[in-house]
C-alpha cells in the first residue's frame, strides 16, 4: 500500500509539473495519476513474455492512452 501511495504521488507530481509547464491539460492530476497506475497494474495481470504481444508492442500501444489521459501536446 505504501509503494502504491508513493507511486501515485510521483505520477501526480509529474503530471502537475507538466500542467504548470503547459505540456498537459488535465482537470484532475490526481485522477489522471490513478488512471495511469491502473493501466500499468493491469498489464501485470495479463502480460506474458511468451504471449501474443511483445513488451515493446505493449509499451508502444499503451502510450496512446497515457497521452490521451493527460492530453499531451495541447
Amino acid at each position: 500500500m505504501l509503494y502504491r501511495a508513493h507511486s501515485h504521488g510521483c505520477f501526480r507530481d509529474l503530471i502537475e509539473a507538466g500542467m504548470r509547464a503547459g505540456l498537459f491539460e488535465m482537470a484532475s492530476a490526481r485522477l489522471a495519476s490513478y488512471a495511469i497506475l491502473d493501466l500499468g497494474m493491469g498489464v501485470a495481470v495479463w502480460f506474458r513474455d511468451d504471449g501474443e504481444l511483445t513488451e515493446d508492442a505493449v509499451v508502444w500501444q499503451y502510450s496512446e492512452p497515457f497521452r490521451v489521459t493527460v492530453r499531451y501536446g495541447v
